[in-house]
């Protein structure tokens, strides 16, 4: 039994390829959902998709910025027609 079902739906997880965030990325894959991780060490976000699956993908971000993150956010959402897309940072 799955508690939620994400699949057709993009979630951007900012810092995601590391502690609290990586947690959550791996809980929104498990539930279907297209996955994009946001962060700085290109390292990281190359080890945190080899754990993610192939639905993942990543971007190097820079950007400390919650108004950032929704704009990116928003861009994906739009690119994946109908897709939702949630972020940890903060609003």
């Amino acid at each position: 039994m799955s508690l939620f079902d994400l699949s057709g739906r993009v979630a951007l997880v900012t810092g995601g390829n590391g502690g609290i965030g990586l947690g959550m990325a791996k809980g929104m894959a498990a539930a279907g959902a297209a996955v994009a991780i946001a962060g700085r060490d290109a390292k990281k976000a190359e080890a945190a998709l080899a754990q993610l699956g192939p639905k993942a993908t990543s971007c190097r971000s820079r950007s400390q910025s919650p108004s950032r993150a929704r704009q990116w956010c928003g861009r994906r959402s739009r690119a994946s027609a109908g897709s939702t897309c949630w972020s940890t940072t903060p609003a």
